[in-house]
């Protein structure tokens, strides 16, 4: 529905195809995170109880070569908090599979564990450090309450994660064939989850700093 539509535009059809899911049933097929986050906003302006009704969101992934299949992608719409342990049940599930089938097999539970790692750590930036202040694929800046967290940042908490988002880019982004990218062991990817886990109870246990 945003063919050729500027960011204006496209959230006014995110509006308009809200406010036609009133009383009809609306499917949106789209490729683009950013709408997909315009018709979350637009939802959430027609009341919280009518988002969570009414609107479902699904992702459609490939499956042993077809398309098409149906899944609610639970690492990429869980919290940050959990989706951090489902990577780490991923990653004992991954283990396992290399204990009884030999390296390739965990290598290539591994590489996907890596590459939602680099999302989660873009997410946790987004919701965690900085408050869900502002989102990537969202228009507005929301501060209600929000802005006192911020005043927790330390230049500690910004080294971590980005040592972690430099280390873990590789599995998101394409690398030169000379320079293949070593996938971690289980104990380094282990650490890594865990170090992430560790930092988020810690960060969100800090007492807002008045603002001045």
């Amino acid at each position: 529905p945003i063919s050729s539509l500027d960011h204006d535009y496209e959230w006014r059809v995110a509006l308009r195809l809200s406010q036609l899911a009133r009383d009809r049933q609306v499917l949106i097929f789209t490729h683009r995170l950013s709408l997909f986050g315009a018709v979350e906003e637009a939802a959430k302006k027609m009341g919280d109880s009518w988002k969570k009704d009414n609107l479902v969101q699904r992702f459609i992934r490939v499956y042993q070569g077809i398309s098409g299949h149906p899944t609610e992608e639970v690492v990429a719409s869980a919290n940050t908090k959990k989706a951090n342990n489902i990577l780490l049940d991923r990653l004992n599930q991954a283990i396992s599979a290399g204990s009884k089938n030999g390296p390739e097999a965990y290598e290539r539970d591994a590489q996907v564990i890596c590459t939602e790692f680099r999302k989660l750590l873009e997410r946790t930036v987004e919701d965690d450090l900085l408050n869900q202040v502002v989102k990537r694929h969202r228009r507005s800046v929301q501060t209600d309450n929000r802005l006192g967290a911020l005043s927790c940042i330390t230049p500690e908490d910004c080294q971590l994660i980005d040592g972690l988002m430099t280390k873990y880019s590789a599995f998101e982004h394409s690398q030169s064939s000379e320079t293949p990218v070593r996938i971690p062991e289980g104990d380094e990817l282990r650490a890594d989850l865990k170090r992430l886990v560790v930092w988020r109870a810690d960060f969100h246990g800090r007492p807002s700093k008045p603002m001045a």
